[in-house]
């Protein structure tokens, strides 16, 4: 499958009551404000490790300001498969607070889709006890599509 292809597959995966979420999902989108890569490790393979600080904005149904950290494997066939952590902070569903995303994901063609959870324990203030799943896509440029569906029944 081509570059276009797998993208065009991910984006279309990654719709609610497509195994991303309920039609009901809570919906948002955010904007990457600073990608600071930074090449860790050559491997063997061709493929090389980076360690990635990522800053985003969000917007919708989930409303502030996040940074990631994640550790990508860059495969020498231009895919990269990640994990990270998120720290947001503002508001979702109208709860303000800051609470903790853990990432799995994957870059294919000119999409990256990630498979996040929250970590128990991590929400404060409005986002004390939130737990729930979600996930997002995002092309090379532009917004990220962001599905998630929080449980606020702590």
């Amino acid at each position: 499958m081509n570059p276009e292809s797998r993208a065009h597959a991910l984006f279309e995966s990654h719709k609610p009551g497509r195994g991303f979420g309920s039609p009901d999902g809570t919906q948002s989108t955010f904007q990457i404000t600073l990608w600071d890569e930074k090449r860790a490790r050559d491997l063997p393979d061709g493929g090389h490790l980076s360690r990635t600080v990522v800053t985003q904005s969000y917007r919708g149904a989930m409303i502030g300001r996040s940074s990631v950290e994640y550790l990508m494997v860059h495969h020498p066939d231009h895919s990269a498969t990640f994990v990270g952590i998120e720290h947001f902070s503002g508001t979702i569903q109208g709860r303000p607070g800051t609470c903790l995303f853990q990432h799995a994901g994957s870059f294919q063609g000119r999409a990256a889709l990630s498979r996040w959870t929250v970590i128990p324990g991590s929400g404060t203030d409005g986002l004390k006890g939130i737990a729930g799943n979600g996930s997002f896509v995002v092309g090379l440029h532009g917004d990220a599509t962001v599905i998630f569906e929080p449980d606020f029944s702590d």
